[in-house]
């Protein structure tokens, strides 16, 4: 048995947040199933995120678990992103390994879920730089010629990927396709609610369930917390000791900047969804 544990960065938290696994590794089988010490996981929030960890707890460990969600799979940005996948735009950075293997990991998610399911492809990817002043020129090239949406006012552009790093696809199909994996092959289910606290022993050190909004409890011995921009809620479900001790969780920030001179528009190659 290979012991993993994982522990919060923040000092002196409680144990009650340890979140540990012990998985039996078979080097025998390339493929051979590891399997999980929990039985009754309980994820936090439907989105990608969730979907994700749902889908590969079934696929690779042949476990299942419950997902809590107020609106159900893909309710917010999960469902309604652009679905653009980029292999190396980080490519030196601290997330740039990791961008990559997501990069591969939805093409084998591609292989076996369906491509024609999730809408996975390969294309390509231009910017576009738009004079605002009515006076710019059309770029020169094929490949522009079909893109009526950027078809005013510019005056150049590049090509910032090719099909062998640029892909799209759709991510509430995507997220529903995870699902549908997981609730087929292990039985897991989806609880429409919203957690108000996590339930801990008597010695206030382990999770054994969640109580919902509604009063209703659900057992857990394992607490994912995955809600995207409103995980920092979470703080509050373990109490005021361990909510003043943990980090204040936001989600991702994005700044747009806008030039008095022109506009930059980043677009996909004859790949525009409705």
């Amino acid at each position: 048995f290979l012991q993993l544990r994982w522990y919060c960065t923040v000092p002196n938290l409680p144990k009650k947040i340890l979140i540990s696994s012990r998985i039996k590794v078979n080097h025998n089988r390339r493929k051979a199933k590891t399997m999980v010490a929990y039985s009754k996981i309980v994820i936090a929030g439907g989105g990608v995120i969730g979907n994700s960890i749902s889908y590969y707890l079934a696929k690779r460990h042949g476990a299942s678990c419950t997902i809590i969600d107020p609106v159900g799979i893909a309710p917010a940005a999960s469902g309604k992103a652009g679905g653009f996948l980029a292999k190396d735009w980080s490519e030196g950075s601290p997330i740039g390994e990791l961008m990559s293997r997501s990069f591969d990991l939805h093409a084998e998610q591609a292989d076996d879920l369906g491509a024609e399911k999730i809408d996975y492809r390969r294309l390509e990817a231009a910017a576009v730089m738009m004079a605002s002043n009515g006076s710019g020129r059309k770029p020169a090239g094929k490949k522009l010629e079909g893109v009526e949406w950027a078809d005013v006012n510019v005056v150049g552009g590049n090509i910032l990927g090719r099909e062998d790093t640029i892909a799209q696809v759709h991510p509430k199909k995507l997220c529903e396709a995870m699902w549908n994996y997981s609730k087929e092959s292990v039985g897991s289910t989806l609880i429409l609610g919203k957690i108000a606290e996590a339930i801990t022993d008597s010695d206030n050190k382990r999770i054994i369930g969640v109580r919902l909004e509604d009063g209703s409890t659900v057992d857990a011995d394992a607490l994912i917390v995955a809600c995207g921009p409103w995980t920092d809620g979470a703080r509050s479900w373990f109490g005021s000791e361990v909510e003043d001790k943990m980090p204040r969780m936001y989600g991702i920030k994005v700044t747009f900047y806008s030039c008095y001179f022109s506009t930059m528009v980043y677009f996909t190659l004859n790949c525009c969804y409705s």
